[in-house]
């Protein structure tokens, strides 16, 4: 597993937000009974063909995200601008950063394993430092969540 390593501008997301645990589904729920449905409401977009999982660790001192802590998690999209946001939605900006970009091949319910190994194999043994406590899913054109589906996990490095 070696990512590229990529330097982004900011971005902006609006979409639809949940604080929790993800202890019983609630991120996919999230997806599919409250974005994906509203998605066109969504003015001002970017990429019409993407949308992001951007996830932010709510833990005081080491995060202990995916370990039953809490961490804020938004479904959203790219846009230009925060000056339509629907009903209901959140806005978020994600700042300016250089990130190391995995992408990882296969459904969703697969995903976790992509993500234990990016942080309990990849960045401890390449001696580069995280920055931040979040990192984002970007789901572009080669994303359909089959065992082919391809999809960019964001982990942003100092």
């Amino acid at each position: 597993m070696e990512p590229k390593i990529v330097t982004r501008g900011e971005i902006k997301l609006i979409g639809n937000k949940y604080i929790g645990a993800n202890l019983n589904g609630e991120i996919p729920a999230l997806w599919d009974k409250q974005f994906l449905p509203r998605m066109s409401e969504i003015k001002n977009v970017v990429n019409g063909n993407a949308s992001y999982g951007l996830c932010e660790c709510m833990c005081k001192g080491e995060c202990k995200c995916g370990q039953g802590a809490e961490f804020y998690y938004i479904a959203a999209m790219e846009v230009s601008s925060f000056d339509e946001v629907p009903d209901g939605m959140s806005t978020k900006t994600v700042p300016a950063a250089k990130y190391a970009v995995f992408t990882h091949k296969g459904p969703v319910s697969k995903l976790h394993d992509t993500f234990q190994k990016i942080y309990t194999e990849w960045i401890p043994a390449s001696g580069l430092e995280i920055a931040g406590n979040y990192c984002f899913e970007y789901y572009g054109g080669c994303f359909d969540n089959s065992e082919n589906s391809l999809m960019d996990i964001y982990v942003p490095l100092k």
